[in-house]
């Protein structure tokens, strides 16, 4: 049990020297999707409404609802405005939180 102890504030030490600091508040105000979707912009600086459906194996017609949402309440914005090829970014606001 000792060891197990030891363990856990080794790592806390290591996180705390490498700099990391905690987004758990920023995360709690994500809702499930929009946590699962930062996936996405680590691989990627845009996405679509087709990557959106792809992930969370819904149809592009609910992706983009999905992705109207979003922009409302701030957590993406439209990087390309065009109809049939439309990007979405990460707001300025989350990317600064999650340095994406």
């Amino acid at each position: 049990m000792a060891d197990s102890f030891e363990s856990v504030r080794r790592r806390a030490a290591e996180a705390a020297s490498s700099g990391a600091h905690d987004r758990s508040p920023a995360l709690r105000r994500l809702d499930p999707r929009q946590r699962k979707a930062l996936v996405l912009f680590k691989e990627s600086d845009f996405i679509t409404s087709s990557d959106v459906a792809e992930l969370f194996s819904i149809s592009e017609r609910a992706a983009r609802n999905l992705l109207i949402a979003w922009v409302a309440n701030g957590f993406v914005v439209i990087a390309a405005p065009a109809k049939k090829s439309r990007k979405y970014e990460l707001s300025a606001t989350y990317r600064a939180m999650f340095d994406i």
